[in-house]
């Protein structure tokens, strides 16, 4: 299986294929030809995807919108988002490790 997704280096930003540890140029996501390599270390990954626009249908789901105590709308809810920063796995907040405490109950 192929994985490819977005990536910045300091020389390139644009599609790549991960291949074990280094990742590979690539012209378009469905490309064959491979391009120069990097270390995959040594990029930062960035969303698979590259929208030029992104658009959401609120309360689309009949049971979530009674659960959060909202009125079903009779039309749909359209709203659009900007494609600027699509979420990916390393801008996505981390809950801080914690320590866990054991106690006896005598």
């Amino acid at each position: 299986m192929h994985k490819i997704t977005r990536f910045h280096a300091a020389s390139y930003e644009g599609w790549g294929l991960i291949d074990g540890d280094a990742i590979h140029e690539l012209d378009n996501p469905w490309s064959g030809k491979r391009g120069r390599s990097h270390p995959l270390s040594g990029v930062r990954l960035l969303a698979a995807c590259a929208p030029s626009k992104i658009v959401g249908v609120g309360r689309n789901y009949l049971e979530h919108a009674r659960e959060l105590g909202n009125e079903v709308p009779s039309e749909p809810l359209i709203f659009l988002k900007p494609p600027s920063r699509p979420a990916i796995p390393s801008s996505i907040p981390q809950p801080r490790k914690t320590s866990t405490m054991k106690a006896s109950w005598a």
